[in-house]
């Protein structure tokens, strides 16, 4: 069985699943009172307030590609994942699980700021469950997957096994399959494009934060 590893980048502008911008909750309070959850802290003008995955309609920026990668998206200005960056940061898992549900930033992620103490992605479940989402190890479609410090993912029916980063990992539920497996998009995996990937996912260490009710 081969085992492979979620790659973890750095770069200038962040460190792969594991910071994020928390805007000021004077900029949380605007993107709440103007109804988008795309607000970042350093953009007030209207291009700021393109429907989310979470609106009527999926926006140019969260659409997930057909194929299983790696796939390209073009960059949300208003994503604070992508704060200063000039290109997709495609090293940066919770840039796309933010792009998918930006609803867990604003509720969330810029309420307690998981880059806060202990840096990784897999604080943004701990968040996620102070501000009363429901989290657990059932999947549903929707849903952003998270993982803890190398923890085990699962693996595909080719035999690959994925173990998150030192950082843990967060991804995209895309869809929920028969024998305990999972369709995900996710991005952190490389610097060169975002992955969608099947897998049996490891029912001890994934958690599930769900949309709310």
């Amino acid at each position: 069985m081969r085992a492979r590893r979620l790659t973890v980048l750095t770069s200038a502008a962040a460190a792969v699943c594991a910071g994020a911008l928390v805007p000021s909750a004077a900029a949380g309070q605007a993107a709440v009172a103007r109804g988008t959850t795309h607000q970042a802290a350093s953009h007030e003008d209207d291009e700021c307030t393109s429907p989310s995955s979470t609106g009527d309609k999926p926006s140019k920026y969260n659409r997930t590609p057909k194929g299983t990668g790696p796939w390209h998206v073009p960059l949300d200005p208003c994503n604070t994942e992508g704060a200063g960056a000039t290109e997709t940061p495609y090293y940066n898992c919770a840039y796309w699980a933010a792009e998918k549900r930006p609803d867990v930033w604003v509720n969330a992620v810029w309420k307690y700021g998981y880059s806060s103490k202990h840096p990784g992605a897999w604080r943004i479940a701990v968040d996620a469950k102070k501000a009363g989402y429901t989290v657990n190890h059932a999947p549903a479609v929707g849903d952003i997957a998270s993982w803890g410090r190398n923890a085990d993912m699962g693996t595909t029916s080719d035999g690959v096994t994925y173990t998150a980063s030192a950082g843990g990992h967060v991804a995209y539920v895309e869809d929920v399959l028969a024998h305990h497996r999972i369709t995900i998009s996710s991005m952190g995996q490389g610097s060169d494009g975002g992955y969608t990937t099947t897998m049996a996912y490891d029912r001890k260490h994934s958690q599930f934060i769900h949309q709310p009710s």
